[in-house]
């Protein structure tokens, strides 16, 4: 069974390259050339959220045996993970508070 170092590492490298490529597809999607904002917001959406992803994979990498074990919530609508209880929005995609779920 792998270490949880080597998975930290591998999920690391996974969030990296994913949030990379949602912002690059952003930059080239179809909302550009034919004035159609969804796609573009989609990726962006899904690039800061796999940013936020990755940020917690570094954090956790940096003392996997001491990263705080917290309550952590999540955006159903865009998959924004949070540290600790949800304000007013999410900052991702603006979904209300109470639309947020408690990771088990």
């Amino acid at each position: 069974m792998p270490k949880t170092e080597t998975n930290l590492k591998k999920a690391f490298a996974g969030e990296s390259e994913a949030y990379q490529k949602y912002l690059a597809y952003a930059q080239r999607s179809a909302a550009k050339t034919e004035k159609k904002a969804g796609p573009e917001i989609s990726f962006r959406h899904s690039s800061a959220v796999e940013k936020v992803h990755h940020e917690l994979f570094k954090k956790a990498l940096e003392d996997p045996h001491g990263f705080p074990v917290r309550d952590y919530y999540i955006c159903p609508a865009c998959g924004y993970i949070l540290a600790g209880k949800p304000g007013a929005r999410c900052p991702v995609c603006g979904a209300v508070k109470k639309s947020f779920q408690k990771a088990d």
